[in-house]
């Protein structure tokens, strides 16, 4: 499940780093899992280790019972552990991006104990005279009630269906009708869903703020079909098809290193770069018209003449209009 997995475990780590410990009735209750499934996930981060020339011995200090019953516990933490860690306030930003790309695809739980991480590190950053920096970070959108039915969709092996807006003729937003197995959920600026099509053997990409109406189908779909076209795509060139942009912009769009969309930054005067990597022209087109007066120019290479004829039919359609 990607980085809905990612999700859930760190949000299981912070329910017990606040609650001190719990069972495995109690974790499978919260995140809406089977105990078995907890221990799993408590597990792997049991067995996670320290990158090499950590100080510290332990990344994840837990102690659990192997054997799996609703009323056996975990437990968080021991002596062995420093109960304070240091971070820059580089480190800090990253880690308040990471939260924010997983807050788009977490449930509703899950969010919650990620944005009690977010409080923990806005208190540490108040503490020690950083809070004017806190009052530009935004709360980002996020997806709660769609990222449920997907999680559902997983956890009983259901294919999802949905309705998915996109631009149409003249580019006027249509809807289409989408069915298929869910293979991952994406964190990133757009969170993404990607879904599979046994019967052509496709995987498809969609972004969570345009997909309506979702539902689990009565279709059910094995593991084996949904391994076959994950396989698919690790076989793919995925990723030779990029194209190196370049978006030179206002102060204001610092955002764009912000929600980790840039690759790399440069500032020169009152100019900020910034580079990145893009495959669709559909989603820098959209990129573009949302940076709007904070973009100064751009060097986009052969999307160029693509793009051009796309805004002059949008800004027709809506001149006409």
């Amino acid at each position: 499940m990607s980085h809905l997995h990612l999700t859930r475990s760190l949000a299981i780590l912070s329910y017990l780093a606040r609650q001190g410990s719990a069972s495995y009735g109690e974790l499978a209750q919260v995140f809406q899992l089977t105990p078995l499934q907890v221990h799993k996930i408590v597990r792997q981060l049991f067995l996670v280790e320290p990158p090499q020339g950590a100080n510290n011995s332990w990344v994840v200090d837990l102690q659990y019972d192997e054997e799996v019953t609703p009323e056996n516990m975990v437990y968080y933490g021991s002596a062995e552990v420093p109960t304070k860690v240091g971070l820059q306030i580089s480190e800090v930003f990253l880690l308040l991006t990471l939260i924010d790309l997983l807050s788009k695809i977490a449930t509703l739980e899950v969010q919650h104990q990620l944005q009690l991480v977010k409080a923990d590190l806005q208190q540490a950053m108040q503490t020690n005279g950083f809070d004017h920096l806190w009052q530009h970070w935004q709360m980002p959108t996020v997806f709660a009630n769609t990222t449920a039915v997907i999680d559902k969709a997983f956890t009983l092996s259901k294919e999802l269906q949905f309705k998915y807006w996109q631009a149409g003729t003249n580019l006027t937003p249509v809807t289409q009708n989408i069915q298929g197995i869910p293979l991952a959920l994406i964190a990133s600026y757009k969170p993404l869903l990607m879904l599979g099509d046994k019967e052509k053997g496709s995987v498809n990409y969609y972004r969570l703020d345009r997909i309506a109406d979702i539902a689990l189908s009565s279709r059910n779909f094995s593991k084996r079909q949904q391994t076959r076209l994950l396989n698919q795509v690790k076989d793919s060139s995925w990723g030779s098809d990029l194209t190196k942009c370049v978006l030179h912009c206002t102060s204001k769009a610092q955002w764009l290193a912000e929600a980790g969309i840039a690759q790399t930054t440069e500032t020169k005067e009152n100019t900020w770069s910034f580079a990145l990597q893009v495959r669709y022209s559909a989603w820098l087109r959209a990129l573009l018209l949302e940076l709007n007066l904070e973009l100064i120019s751009a060097e986009i290479g052969d999307f160029t003449t693509e793009l051009i004829a796309d805004l002059e039919l949008l800004l027709a359609h809506y001149t006409d209009n």
